[in-house]
């Protein structure tokens, strides 16, 4: 079985990276514009906090109390879907739902958050060329 170098980010180092993320895009905002502002959050901050929230934390801790990985990943999905929902709309809660399960497939498969960090980054920058007017 072929396996990904070991990319995976510790618990205290996700905690710092996201630490120096927010501090980051907080110290550049000020000179961005909202595009160039809109494509740092969905290139590099949401990428980054989504995934050690959702696979590093959520879908960790399940598969670590021994849930199935395909229930940990759809639970997970569901609820990636839910926080969209309630921060952006229905639209990109139902949006979504196949990239989650795809992002935490590739989590349950070798539970490194690099690999799934850099797809979501790739998804997100394949949304901005497709809907560069949404917001």
């Amino acid at each position: 079985m072929s396996r990904l170098p070991d990319l995976a980010v510790r618990p205290a180092a996700g905690l710092l990276l996201q630490s120096a993320a927010v501090l980051a895009l907080a110290v550049g905002a000020a000179g961005l514009s909202g595009t160039a502002w809109r494509g740092l959050v969905l290139l590099l901050f949401a990428p980054v906090v989504e995934e050690i929230i959702f696979r590093r934390g959520l879908q960790e801790a399940l598969l670590s109390r021994r849930w199935p990985r395909w229930q940990a990943n759809l639970a997970v999905a569901l609820l990636f879907a839910l926080a969209h929902w309630a921060l952006r709309g229905q639209v990109e809660a139902v949006a979504v739902v196949l990239p989650a399960l795809l992002l935490g497939a590739l989590y349950g498969r070798w539970r490194r958050l690099a690999p799934c960090v850099l797809a979501h980054a790739l998804m997100n920058g394949i949304w901005l060329l497709a809907v560069p007017t949404l917001p």
